[in-house]
């Protein structure tokens, strides 16, 4: 998914469907010949959008074909949200993505993926509206932890009291591209998170 940062507004990282799964199965590396970009490897969430791209994959500097030295968007805005009852968990990753360069004789460049982040989420209370493309019936996150990562250096978590809606700041460390793989732990029904690049 390509997401304009020219706009400012929050894109949904699964929009072909909330993430019902239980369990992260963790990225592994591929060649480009295997897919020429990770939103066209296999499909982590098992769904996939429309236009055939996996879902949960954030383009952010694209394939680096134009070669060392391009501008990518430094970090992410990350607000989670998912289905079940309040004080519900699930669990968040944040991988990059970068590839070699492929060059010599009969090599082709490989798609590596590292780990930025992960956070255990609680859903709140607070939903979004009927009609949108973060319901009624789906709750936001009031309160994340950090499991894995630097905080306040490489993430930023915002996690107020009172039930108002936290977010992450994530640094994306230049990735090419950032992916996000949840899993509902056997508590929350499914779940999802809005983006927008920062």
């Amino acid at each position: 998914m390509q997401i304009d940062t020219r706009g400012g507004r929050f894109a949904i990282s699964n929009p072909g469907g909330n993430v019902a799964r239980n369990g992260i199965v963790e990225p592994v590396p591929f060649s480009t010949i295997t897919a020429p970009t990770p939103q066209q490897n296999a499909p982590s969430t098992g769904v996939v959008t429309t236009n055939q791209l996996t879902d949960g994959v954030i383009e952010m500097a694209g394939d680096g074909a134009t070669g060392p030295g391009g501008l990518t968007a430094n970090s992410l805005q990350m607000i989670p949200y998912g289905t079940g009852s309040a004080t519900n968990t699930f669990t968040m990753k944040a991988y990059g993505w970068r590839r070699t360069g492929g060059v010599g004789a009969n090599l082709t460049g490989l798609w590596v993926p590292y780990l930025l982040a992960s956070f255990t989420v609680t859903l709140g209370t607070a939903t979004g509206v009927g009609g949108c493309d973060v319901n009624a019936s789906q709750l936001l996150a009031t309160t994340i932890a950090l499991v894995t990562g630097n905080a306040n250096v490489s993430n930023e978590i915002l996690s107020p009291t009172g039930n108002v809606i936290a977010h992450i700041i994530l640094d994306a460390k230049g990735a090419a591209y950032v992916e996000l793989r949840f899993s509902t732990g056997g508590v929350a029904t499914d779940c999802n998170c809005m983006v927008a690049k920062v």
